[in-house]
């Protein structure tokens, strides 16, 4: 049986959370929406500052790493309390869109536009660890664990 769920407006980037059963949805203004996957109905929200870009979420742990550039910040949720348990700020490198996760080696990988740059932040304290230049108009990108390479869509 095929069912919608047609209250999120914006909806525009999506992530199962296993082991939990529940789908994670980015939309509208600003916020998280956590869908139960057997019933496919909304069981809660995550409120966030302005609209929420590409996310990520901790496989061994309860944390969302989510882009939120137009309040020029990564957000961090914690699944569990279904809430912002931190912020770290992107005033220096805006534009946040795409980002990848390297959870072992605790590192967040962000693509900005302004300026065009890889920001590489520490999981653990959101302290930046590098950034490096990369090609304009970053779309996306993603990290390989097996090979440990990160992978760059720009244009």
């Amino acid at each position: 049986m095929l069912k919608n769920v047609t209250s999120l407006d914006d909806a525009d980037n999506l992530r199962f959370d296993s082991k939990a059963k529940l789908a994670w949805l980015g939309y509208g203004d600003g916020a998280l929406g956590v869908v139960d996957t057997a019933t496919v109905k909304q069981i809660a929200d995550v409120k966030l500052a302005r609209h929420p870009e590409s996310y990520q979420l901790e496989q061994n742990g309860s944390r969302i790493f989510v882009n939120v550039p137009d309040a020029k910040q990564v957000a961090v949720v914690d699944r569990e309390k279904r809430g912002v348990i931190a912020t770290w700020p992107m005033e220096k490198f805006q534009a946040n869109f795409p980002m990848a996760l390297d959870e072992p080696n605790h590192r967040l990988y962000i693509g900005c536009r302004k300026p065009a740059r890889l920001v590489v932040l520490d999981t653990d304290t959101g302290k930046l660890v590098a950034d490096l230049a990369i090609s304009g108009d970053i779309d996306d990108l993603f990290y390989d664990a097996v090979h440990t390479q990160l992978y760059l869509s720009c244009g």
